[in-house]
């Protein structure tokens, strides 16, 4: 399923990741979905899946470096919600040679849930 990681023809990278609230006994690991979408052929592709026990900027930056060497994922574009460990992590491997942008979305619908209103 990485295979389309390598594909060059991924112009915008997508990726989240969901770590349950539940206790650490049922649920041990969150899962990170990373998605590419291709302009030339208007679609969008699933990269892969994978399961993470934390986290936290170590845990993201392990990941980054290890699609990168093994891989050669090397996006130019990323959106990513709002976690700072994240895009921490997508800064230690790639620096400022990629352009991340954050999606306010989830926390927007936080933000309504708490306030009563609906997107």
């Amino acid at each position: 399923m990485f295979s389309n990681l390598k594909n060059n023809m991924i112009n915008q990278y997508f990726m989240d990741s969901k770590y349950s609230a539940a206790p650490p006994s049922i649920y041990k690991y969150g899962l990170m979905a990373i998605c590419g979408y291709n302009h030339s052929i208007n679609k969008t592709v699933l990269c892969g899946f994978i399961l993470i026990h934390h986290e936290n900027e170590k845990t993201f930056t392990e990941i980054f470096k290890c699609l990168y060497e093994k891989l050669n994922f090397n996006p130019l574009n990323i959106m990513v919600d709002y976690n700072i460990a994240q895009i921490q992590g997508l800064r230690n491997i790639f620096g400022n040679n990629i352009s991340i942008h954050v999606c306010f979305f989830i926390d927007l619908k936080q933000y309504d849930k708490i306030s009563g209103n609906m997107v």
